[in-house]
This record gives C-alpha cells, sequence and structure tokens, in this order.
C-alpha cells in the first residue's frame, strides 16, 4: 500500500500523516478537516485504517458531491464508481481545482498553527 510504503521510506509514524480523501458526501468544492476519527464508510481510509492500526492523524475531505439519478441521490456501486473515476463536468472542475488550492494552504496550516486552527479556519 502507498501510504505504509511512504511511511517507511521516510522512517515516519502514522500520527505524521494528513490524510487527504474525496467525500461523495460533502457538495463539490467544499473541504472538512477533522483531527482523526472513523472512516465514515469510505473504502481508501477502511483500508488505510486496517493497514496502520488506526485513524488517529488529521485528514482532509474533498466534497465531490454524490451522483444523482434523476432527481434522487445514488447509491449505486456502478454509478458511484463512474462518478469516482470519471473526468467532473467543466464547471465542477473549476471548483474542484479551487478546493485543491484551499486544501493545501489547510496543509499549511495544520503544519503551522494545528489542526484545530486550520478547522476553524477552513471548514465551513
Amino acid at each position: 500500500m502507498a501510504v505504509q510504503s511512504l511511511l517507511t521510506i521516510f522512517e515516519a509514524e502514522p500520527e505524521s500523516l494528513i490524510l487527504i480523501v474525496d467525500e461523495m458526501d460533502i457538495d463539490v468544492g467544499k473541504i472538512r478537516i477533522r483531527p482523526e476519527g472513523g472512516d465514515a464508510g469510505q473504502r481508501g481510509m477502511r483500508s488505510i485504517k486496517n493497514m496502520l492500526g488506526s485513524l488517529d492523524f488529521p485528514r482532509i475531505r474533498i466534497g465531490v458531491g454524490r451522483p444523482y439519478v434523476g432527481a434522487v441521490p445514488s447509491r449505486d456501486p456502478d454509478v458511484v464508481a463512474e462518478h469516482l473515476l470519471s473526468d467532473p463536468p467543466r464547471n465542477e472542475a473549476v471548483i474542484l481545482r479551487e478546493a485543491e488550492r484551499r486544501a493545501a494552504d489547510a496543509i499549511v496550516t495544520i503544519l503551522r498553527d494545528g489542526v484545530e486552527t486550520a478547522m476553524n479556519a477552513y471548514n465551513g
């Protein structure tokens, strides 16, 4: 797994991680910072937790929104996979690029001032 390899290469402990993940249950372009916690049903975080034994490190979740079928949010695995693996529509791509910039700024804030300060500054 990539996370374990990075920790090994940099001789780092899991507590030094700051994880960035996509999140369908957050509106497109919004970011949420948490100091630690569960996997929230996110398979990637679940895999990391299984590998490292915990998720006791900050994470920044970037909202990608949930796909809709008609007027109803979809939970169909095929529709969700297509949503997560395909390029976003042009208007959402612009919003996501800005969210990526804010997430990068949030990382600097976490490193410089701590996760609580970053949460106050970036969680909307």
